[in-house]
């Protein structure tokens, strides 16, 4: 494995895997649905903060993903992209602010699922 895939597996796992459920992870289950809404909304609408603005969740895989071309065949990554699929499709929703409970938990499960297979990703890449 090259030092290049590994630092792009790192960068992912930094910028990616621990923002995009940063606020959802530490939601109990017992959280009204404006909460699960609001924490989706900052998790996924706005992953990357910073002084220029805020960056999606969709939009920082879709500018990384490319650092990944030598796994297309990867189960984590693969994994990875199904997740982003379920996401992708309930976006819309969620920016407009009309995501419903059962949606909001299958959108809270796929940004664990891409936190955890990064980490995984990272972890594997890392003792390669």
């Amino acid at each position: 494995m090259s030092d290049v895939l590994r630092e792009a597996a790192a960068r992912a796992k930094h910028d990616l895997g621990k923002y995009i459920a940063f606020q959802t992870r530490w939601l109990p289950e017992s959280a009204d649905h404006q909460e699960w809404t609001a924490a989706l909304q900052a998790d996924l609408l706005q992953t990357r903060r910073g002084p220029d603005g805020a960056e999606s969740a969709v939009s920082i895989w879709e500018r990384i993903r490319g650092e990944f071309g030598e796994l297309e065949d990867d189960k984590d990554i693969a994994r990875v992209e199904a997740a982003f699929g379920t996401i992708r499709t309930l976006m819309p929703a969620l920016e407009g602010g009309e995501i419903t409970s059962q949606d909001a938990q299958v959108l809270a499960q796929a940004s664990l699922e891409v936190a955890g297979r990064l980490a995984a990703l990272h972890k594997r890449l890392r003792e390669a």
